[in-house]
């Protein structure tokens, strides 16, 4: 359901906007979008189409809306929670070719949230090991399990995303300079 929103959303134009851009770049699509995309923009979407997409997520936000309100009894502290501390994607730097799974970011597009992406770390092809006993939850994590390569993947960067709600910039970046400080102060062997 989350996924047919977001490309209904991202296709209402017909795709031309991308098709704008490409053709300015002279690249061609990634890999990954070529089925997606096709050999040019189509037709966009109607008005009245576009305004019922609208209210459908306009639905879909407000249940999250109700959902961050509802953390208010989980916190202890009698306050919603700041801020959500998630991946941005399920693997480290993006492999040109292997980027299967999108919705740790797209999630936070459709419903308009702030997002900053913190680097936390480096692939280690001696510590990242696969486990021989996982077993996939679906197609896509099956596909991203498999397009692991140890090798490939060493020294590329992890990172995590800080995500709050809609005009909290400053309070994100805030959080995201926090988060980096404690890094930077485990990394010097002064934190925990």
């Amino acid at each position: 359901m989350f996924a047919q929103r977001k490309n209904k959303f991202m296709a209402s134009d017909g795709r031309a906007n991308i098709w704008e851009q490409l053709n300015l770049s002279g690249e061609p699509p990634v890999k990954e979008l070529e089925k997606e995309l096709g050999n040019g923009p189509k037709s966009p979407m109607t008005l009245l189409e576009y305004q019922a997409l609208g209210l459908e997520r306009e639905k879909y936000r407000q249940s999250y809306r109700e959902y961050w309100n509802s953390t208010i009894t989980m916190t202890g502290t009698g306050r919603s929670v700041d801020a959500l501390i998630m991946p941005v994607a399920p693997h480290a730097a993006v492999i040109p070719g292997k980027y299967y799974h999108y919705d740790y970011s797209d999630i936070i597009n459709l419903l308009d949230y702030t997002s900053v992406v913190v680097p936390v770390t480096k692939a280690d092809k001696n510590v990242d090991r696969g486990n021989d006993d996982y077993k996939p939850i679906n197609d896509i994590d099956k596909k991203n399990w498999e397009a692991y390569d140890a090798d490939m993947y060493d020294g590329a960067p992890v990172g995590i995303q800080i995500v709050s709600r809609q005009f909290q910039e400053e309070r994100c970046l805030t959080l995201a300079n926090e988060v980096v400080n404690a890094l930077e102060e485990q990394a010097r062997g002064l934190g925990p």
